[in-house]
């Protein structure tokens, strides 16, 4: 009983912690408080596998850690949220089974904390001025300077080889990402319309059409950013969708959508599908101000 009632106080300060107000976004600087949060997560784990505790016991120490951690990352990031789910997932198992209970939040946490300290693998420079990846999980508002891509109307291989012959024809280094368009109002599952390989300098180059390439020049532009780990799937990228869609309903007094879905990968078939990394971004602007202001979103 006494344990129970502990569960369950532990539940109701995290749950609050983490549901207060609405979603805020990740800040760039915030990798400090990401590190704390993977020790805490890191002892938590650690403490948990001591023999001598019983299972009501690790329930106690993972729950206590997890609202440490949640303190340590930030209230009303996603983070905090996911810890706040975990946890009253457990306690709901650990009233008929507590070994199972014990089982599931550890999964849980080891799983946060593999993503709060997943670092992007680079394989090719940024552009000139892009704003650098965004954490797994989180949603962040980012700014991007003007740029000049590369396009071509579909998103198969075969684009991608299109693209390839045409920077290496005009001696145009590699970047990474690459960007995929999505049309307007693009439902779950939609295909990707369009792929584009981004030059590293918008000075690079000439616009115009080359064959089935067309060369663009790309307006400065804010977007609501979501980091995702992981192959890229329709499954992953529609989930991914539905989180800037409910972070935008939940700011939607201070950030409007101005555009379609955008795609931006940053991770070759090279790397193993467990460290592939992209980002799924929505183009926004703040509430109120008309578009330009501040906030150029025309696109070309």
């Amino acid at each position: 009983m006494p344990r129970q009632f502990t569960l369950s106080v532990l539940l109701a300060s995290l749950a609050a912690w983490a549901t207060t107000g609405s979603p805020s976004f990740a800040k760039q600087d915030g990798a400090a408080a990401r590190l704390r949060a993977v020790d805490v997560l890191r002892e938590a784990l650690r403490e948990a596998d001591a023999p001598d505790l019983s299972p009501n016991e690790k329930l106690d120490v993972l729950a206590r850690r997890s609202q440490t951690a949640a303190e340590a990352v930030g209230r009303q990031t996603f983070a905090a949220r996911r810890l706040a789910g975990a946890v009253e997932e457990a306690s709901a198992v650990s009233r008929e089974d507590p070994r199972r209970a014990v089982a599931q939040l550890r999964d849980a946490l080891s799983k946060l904390k593999s993503d709060l300290e997943f670092r992007v693998r680079s394989e090719a420079e940024l552009p000139a001025g892009f704003p650098p990846p965004t954490t797994v999980g989180e949603v962040e508002i980012k700014r991007y300077p003007a740029y000049r891509m590369a396009r071509t109307e579909t998103a198969s291989n075969g684009a991608f080889w299109t693209l390839f012959s045409h920077i290496k024809r005009h001696n145009i280094a590699m970047t990474a990402p690459v960007e995929m368009g999505y049309a307007p109002g693009a439902e779950d599952g939609a295909r990707a319309k369009s792929m584009a390989f981004l030059y590293g300098d918008p000075g690079l180059g000439t616009p115009g059409t080359e064959g089935a390439v067309e060369v663009v020049d790309v307006a400065p532009m804010t977007v609501a950013s979501t980091g995702v780990r992981g192959a890229q799937t329709r499954q992953s990228v529609d989930e991914a969708r539905r989180r800037l869609d409910a972070w935008l309903e939940s700011n939607q007094g201070t950030w409007t959508a101005t555009g379609p879905m955008r795609v931006m990968g940053h991770n070759s078939p090279f790397v193993p599908r467990e460290q592939n990394y992209f980002e799924v971004q929505i183009p926004v602007r703040e509430s109120g101000k008309p578009g330009g202001e501040g906030n150029d979103n025309a696109g070309e």
